[in-house]
């Protein structure tokens, strides 16, 4: 692939075929599985799942670089149970449950959440790393450094959780439960407030994520006997997002950073049904990603992707799990390389003419290297690879 100088760049406008890549995430060496990757940071980079010892019987944390390359993170001693739920967008910070809630950095290692005995559970995590979300007791709870505040519930319910925070965990979409299963969304000045739900009857809904500028919230939900994925945005409420064409049944896992991309699974009900990984987006609907990740040179040979667990911001890195030969099996994939601004699977000079039309209207897409600025250093961190040719 031919690279240019940075000043010469916008000069370089041959056309490269931005190949994606492929990996079936690597087992800790001793561990007898927990190679399926959860949570994916918003910057692509780092991937977090567990790992399973035995003996003793021990839960490890696990991350995975952008590379596939596999990185123990530690346990808790005596442990058995030890599950991330949450990473940040530059994957410094992650969110799990032991026995307990727990956190994670690189300078303090594994620690508790709480010093209680109250049943805490963690399960999200803002996309700076300050907010850690999830409940405490019967309440939904908003934690930072400086302490934690439950959020509160709707009229009639009996208890509540908070399961995602958006970039700066000033949104947070959650659940509801008892006289109904609702999701909600919080925010400083509204309080909890239920965004609605899917069918009709006695219906039940569950929020599993938030978009990272805190727009849109995704989940499924129950009508008859189907599961319905959904997508919510105060200007379009409640959408339903169509499973794949034969099949009946969808759900959505998680969303990137602005919304425009959900994630999850599709099936049919009656007898053994066959999952298939999708992506749902506004311009392509609901897809296959076994028929669309080919699309970008990605050899699929004796695979079977079968679930989306996560998508970066950008929405070109996709973590998950399949059959591999027969063998269940964790994957990671990247679509293209970052530069590919307009994402159409070439890198060329409309790449950069689409940048810097963006950057100079202060379009949010420009925020390149996703600190919630628009500035010069979003035109450098664009520039170096789209300069490289990816």
């Amino acid at each position: 692939m031919r690279t240019c100088s940075i000043i010469a760049s916008i000069a370089c406008i041959t056309q490269f075929a931005v190949a994606g890549s492929f990996y079936a995430t690597q087992q800790l060496p001793g561990s007898s599985g927990g190679v399926n990757p959860l949570f994916v940071s918003g910057n692509g980079m780092y991937s977090v799942g567990n790992a399973i010892f035995t003996p003793p019987a021990m839960q490890h944390l696990v991350r995975w670089s952008s590379t596939g390359q596999v990185e123990d993170l530690g346990t808790v001693s005596g442990e058995l149970n030890l599950m991330p739920s949450g990473i940040s967008a530059d994957g410094s910070v992650i969110a799990g449950n032991a026995s307990r809630a727990i956190r994670w950095t690189a300078a303090t290692g594994i620690v508790p959440l709480f010093d209680t005995t109250v049943m805490v559970r963690a399960f999200g995590v803002s996309g700076d790393g300050s907010v850690i979300v999830g409940y405490f007791d019967i309440d939904p709870f908003r934690w930072t450094l400086s302490g934690y505040e439950t959020l509160g519930m709707l009229p009639g319910n009996m208890h509540a959780t908070a399961w995602a925070a958006n970039r700066d965990g000033s949104v947070i979409a959650g659940n509801t439960y008892g006289g109904g299963d609702r999701p909600f969304v919080w925010t400083r000045s509204g309080g909890v407030v239920p965004i609605g739900y899917i069918g009709t009857g006695f219906p039940i809904t569950y929020a599993t994520d938030i978009s990272a500028d805190g727009t849109t919230i995704v989940g499924y939900g129950f009508a008859q006997s189907d599961v319905q994925a959904f997508r919510w945005r105060s200007e379009v409420r409640m959408q339903v997002l169509e499973p794949l064409m034969g099949m009946t049944q969808a759900n959505a896992n998680a969303t990137n950073g602005d919304g425009s991309i959900v994630v999850g699974n599709c099936w049919s009900n009656g007898g053994d049904p066959e999952f298939h990984a999708t992506m749902w987006s506004t311009t392509l609907g609901t897809i296959d990603l076994n028929t669309y990740f080919p699309t970008f040179g990605i050899d699929l040979t004796g695979w079977m992707l079968t679930n989306v667990n996560d998508v970066s911001d950008d929405g070109m890195t996709f973590v998950g799990y399949g059959t591999h030969n027969g063998v269940v099996e964790g994957w990671i994939a990247h679509l293209a390389c970052s530069a590919d601004f307009n994402n159409d699977g070439v890198l060329d000079m409309f790449d950069y003419i689409d940048f810097v039309e963006a950057f100079a209207t202060g379009n949010v897409s420009a925020d390149f290297n996703k600190d919630g600025l628009i500035d010069f250093f979003d035109y450098l961190d664009f520039l170096m690879p789209f300069s490289n040719g990816c």
